[in-house]
């Protein structure tokens, strides 16, 4: 069986989510391939690429607007818990 690849809609300045989700509503963050947020400027982490929706919790490639996952729920618990003071 062929898996299909899912796209979201949008450009890569402007993600609208499958969820319906858009950066003015919940919004996105930079994020690991794992899904885990992480700041775009520090530590030098983050690849420059994927995004997670904060609604749903899919994963994103900014480049190519496909949603390569959705965070576990460790990840996801552990974004509602992450340290915006370290941004």
């Amino acid at each position: 069986m062929t898996e299909t690849k899912r796209y979201i809609d949008g450009t890569p300045d402007w993600f609208v989510c499958i969820c319906g989700n858009q950066p003015n509503y919940d919004g996105f963050y930079s994020c690991l391939t794992d899904g885990t947020i992480v700041s775009p400027t520090l530590d030098g982490e983050w690849n420059g690429e994927t995004y997670i929706c904060e609604r749903c919790q899919r994963i994103i490639d900014g480049n190519t607007l496909e949603v390569t996952g959705v965070a576990g729920e460790r990840v996801a618990y552990k974004n509602m818990r992450y340290n915006w003071d370290n941004y």
